[in-house]
């Protein structure tokens, strides 16, 4: 098997969501089971390659993302991993930090549900014999659908039968959100705690408990002052940042001794500051509107190269993405007005497309039937004729096509069939529900 049949025969290429001299990363359409993934080629097979994501594999959670398939062929190395729509927490924190005037990043409700879920595909790992050591707010993603997910762990270790941590080959780099235990080269189950407890102190105040080095963190073996919570955020609740400290303690006999004692915690001042947590099959409701809200923020998006770009990297083909048909001449009203380059659609999954035409489709396209709309999504969910974009007068509209039964609201109001609505400057634009959702943004400077 060769590279071009990995990317022409396996999976489709849409287009690139990132690129180093070392790595390519596609949003592809496999053309095996028609779900859309993360392609990952690499330009070598060394054995590292695969390191963040190799605790990972065949295991099943909602929390954690899935490997799809991997492999090696032509002096190349692959991974097709679960493509999640949304936004990392690092991406949410610093926006909502950057936003804000000393009263943190995330509420404390916001803040008990992601870490809810965080205990719970932890507390999986800890089940089937995996410490995580170390956890990052760049690998936590918040879904579109509120579900948070791991989507690596590259410094994760097993355990053998007895219990005792299998040795790894992956060195850990000491961070704001590594337990001094691990620092100093043991660490268990613990461990995770607080890194979990490290990431809701982010999360709360919009700061690192620590903006040591990693060797200055060494030097100290990890013991280090860490400034309580209301230095941060003066309002916080007493039990919020007792808890939170408490799990930050360098002795890991001071800390909760499991996952699942730390999510009852959770739940519990959930109960206390007024709100509760369903258990939710489909991710919650409380982090959908937050990832909403960070993207009315405009936070900013990875750089997508398309077909007509030349990649940095001479290693990595670059995928064919067939170019969108013109649109049709009798679908154009004549006009005299100027469409305004300023005026664009950023997809969620970076892509930036300029409303230079009067009429743009939105849908899922289909060459056998002759259908690319402008602004297209591969989805199956996502009709081949959904929304209609157009530019009346000085104003845009969108307007739900009559068989697009999956639905789309703009920001949080459904549309009709066949009526139009408004858009302004920053409106989020939805198709689907549920767990079947896209994104995307209409911006007009």
């Amino acid at each position: 098997m060769t590279i071009n049949h990995v990317i022409d025969e396996i999976y489709q290429p849409l287009c690139v969501l990132k690129q180093d001299k070392d790595r390519t990363v596609y949003l592809a359409l496999s053309l095996t089971d028609f779900e859309v993934v993360d392609l990952h080629l690499f330009k070598s097979a060394d054995k590292h390659w695969y390191s963040p994501w190799q605790m990972l594999e065949n295991l099943e959670h909602t929390g954690l993302v899935r490997v799809m398939k991997k492999g090696e062929t032509d002096g190349f190395s692959y991974i097709a991993l679960e493509h999640l729509a949304g936004l990392s927490l690092d991406q949410i924190v610093r926006a909502l930090a950057d936003q804000s005037s000393g009263n943190g990043a995330l509420s404390e409700e916001e803040t008990l549900h992601v870490g809810i879920q965080l205990t719970q595909a932890i507390g999986y790992l800890h089940s089937v014999k995996v410490i995580a050591r170390t956890l990052a707010p760049e690998t936590i993603f918040v879904g579109n659908d509120g579900r948070v997910v791991i989507t690596a762990l590259p410094f994760a270790i097993g355990k053998d039968e007895s219990g005792i941590a299998l040795p790894s080959q992956e060195r850990i780099i000491p961070g704001p959100f590594t337990a001094p235990e691990h620092i100093a080269g043991s660490g268990y189950e613990s461990a995770d705690i607080f890194s979990i407890c490290a990431l809701l102190y982010f999360m709360l105040s919009g700061n690192p408990i620590t903006n040591l080095n990693a060797l200055e963190l060494q030097i100290l073996g990890g013991r280090i002052s860490i400034p309580l919570l209301s230095r941060y955020v003066p309002g916080i609740t007493a039990e919020i940042e007792k808890l939170v400290m408490q799990c930050l303690a360098y002795e890991p006999e001071k800390r909760v001794a499991t996952c699942e004692d730390l999510r009852q915690e959770l739940l519990n001042l959930l109960k206390k500051i007024g709100s509760h947590y369903e258990e939710p099959s489909k991710g919650s409701p409380i982090l959908a509107n937050l990832v909403t809200r960070v993207r009315k923020l405009n936070p900013p998006s990875p750089k997508v190269l398309f077909a007509n770009e030349s990649p940095t990297s001479e290693f990595f083909p670059s995928p064919q993405i067939a170019p969108s048909s013109p649109q049709s001449t009798k679908d154009i009203e004549p006009t005299e007005l100027h469409i305004s380059p300023s005026s664009w659609i950023e997809t969620e999954d970076g892509r930036h497309i300029p409303l230079d035409q009067n009429k743009l489709r939105v849908g899922r396209p289909d060459s056998q039937k002759g259908i690319q709309p402008e602004i297209a999504f591969p989805y199956p969910w996502v009709h081949r004729r959904y929304l209609l974009i157009e530019r009346i007068g000085e104003l845009w509209y969108v307007t739900l096509e009559p068989n697009a039964t999956n639905g789309a609201r703009v920001n949080q109001r459904w549309l009709e069939p066949e009526i139009r609505v408004p858009l302004k400057d920053g409106d989020i634009i939805t198709l689907g529900k549920e767990n079947h959702c896209v994104y995307m943004t209409f911006h007009n400077k």
